[in-house]
């Protein structure tokens, strides 16, 4: 899901994924140079950039990682109604994500944490939709 093919605006440029700007926001603010490179590079050579580029890391990342996924997921179901009506029509349901490489697993967090980040996601979706009403 992160990986779907749902253009974000955030800040002042247009990521091709949600991936895409989660692995921007690792450099972000203090080195717009790199971001824009991920946010430009192909989905396949986003991992390669952030190695090559882990020095240059934001030094809070580890603390910030989740907060910076559910940012970036955020952004994506506010974004696109038709993404946003498949996470809502979960309703309650306890999600698992089953991908091949998840997101998470690079930093060693909790297993199926795309799955917690989504839940919590839908879970501010429907409280701004409560507080609309």
């Amino acid at each position: 899901m992160p990986q779907s093919p749902h253009a974000i605006l955030y800040g002042d440029g247009y990521y091709p994924t949600a991936l895409h700007l989660f692995e921007a926001l690792k450099f972000l603010p203090h080195r717009p140079d790199i971001a824009e490179m991920i946010r430009q590079a192909p989905s396949n050579a986003l991992a390669r950039l952030s190695k090559r580029h882990a020095r240059a890391m934001r030094a809070d990342w580890d603390y910030v990682a989740v907060q910076m996924m559910d940012e970036a997921l955020y952004h994506k179901f506010c974004q696109h109604v038709e993404a946003r009506e498949v996470l809502l029509g979960t309703g309650s349901s306890q999600l698992v994500f089953e991908a091949g490489e998840e997101p998470f697993r690079d930093f060693g967090l909790q297993e199926n944490g795309m799955a917690r980040s989504l839940e919590r996601v839908r879970s501010k979706l429907l409280r701004n939709l409560s507080d609309d009403n």
